[in-house]
């Protein structure tokens, strides 16, 4: 009984998934070295893959790192201070403007040499998408802050 409930908790639409899931760790396991081999934790490689271009110096793409790594910090901060911030437009859009003030910020935003303000707003709503889809809301105790 056991073998048989074992092979249909693998069988999911006719594909036999059983034998993916060694597949799928090796490729996690891969975007874990990656973000060693960058000098990031995987949220802030998932954040410096959204707004990094392809063929930027070494350089810049240093400084992409760092504005991944300070956007991650600048939005957990005040994604902590509101509550509930998916749910209302002003809460959302003070997330936003604390992004696009991040990417935009000049010398310590995107390199102003490969980003113009047009990409800047596009890295933004990629930003911020990713951070509405992904950053869990945050463990509260005691007063609420609004």
């Amino acid at each position: 009984f056991f073998l048989e409930r074992q092979n249909s908790s693998c069988n999911w639409g006719g594909v036999h998934i059983c034998h993916q899931i060694p597949r799928l760790n090796e490729a996690l396991d891969e975007e874990s070295q990656r973000a060693v081999r960058e000098g990031l934790d995987e949220e802030s490689l998932a954040m410096f893959d959204l707004l990094a271009k392809p063929n930027i110096s070494t350089t810049e793409r240093d400084q992409v790192k760092q504005v991944a790594k300070q956007l991650l910090t600048r939005v957990q901060d005040e994604v902590a201070r509101i509550h509930d911030w998916r749910k209302l437009p002003r809460n959302r859009d003070s997330v936003r403007g604390i992004i696009h003030d991040i990417l935009f910020a000049d010398p310590t935003g995107l390199p102003v040499d490969c980003y113009d303000e047009d990409e800047v707003n596009h890295r933004t709503d990629l930003a911020f998408r990713h951070v509405f889809q992904f950053m869990p809301e945050p463990l509260r105790t005691g007063l609420m802050m609004m």
